[in-house]
């Protein structure tokens, strides 16, 4: 294991865990996004295409896709699924699209609420299964996840 993403983590779960044990600690910068011209409410399509609700992303994709000859990250979402505190955690994150984030820090900070959640601690055997999916993530489907090629 890294110990660079272990000590990241871990100041991410700990700095969450301070935040709930003191309210009014932590700012929490509130981010405006603008809607793209066309959703302003004039009726218009956003998108010249029909996109299914629940389809699956590229990234989510890679990361079911066989591990050999690659890409994908089979092998460690296998171990991960089960795993229930992991599982839940990195479906969590795969929802919220962390894994589409650039470095490992920004997808710990974003899944670090989705980790939570799922049960997750600094002790967690869980936590061993999450650090190698995001380094999955970020090495196999990392491109694949950032846009940078095509899926």
């Amino acid at each position: 294991m890294r110990p660079k993403l272990f000590a990241m983590l871990a100041a991410s779960i700990l700095t969450a865990n301070l935040g709930l044990a003191v309210p009014g600690c932590l700012d929490v910068k509130v981010i405006h996004v603008d809607e793209p011209d066309g959703a302003a409410g004039d009726g218009g399509p956003i998108h010249d295409f029909d996109i299914a609700a629940d389809a699956p992303r590229p990234c989510e994709v890679c990361m079911y896709a066989p591990s050999d000859p690659g890409p994908g990250c089979a092998d460690v979402m296998a171990t991960c699924s089960a795993d229930p505190p992991c599982k839940a955690t990195m479906e969590c994150a795969i929802a919220a699209r962390c894994l589409e984030l650039t470095g490992q820090g920004a997808i710990i900070d974003c899944g670090t609420p989705c980790g939570r959640d799922a049960g997750l601690d600094l002790s967690s055997a869980s936590l061993t299964y999450v650090f190698a999916v995001v380094e999955c993530a970020q090495d196999a489907c990392g491109p694949i996840c950032r846009g940078e090629v095509p899926p």
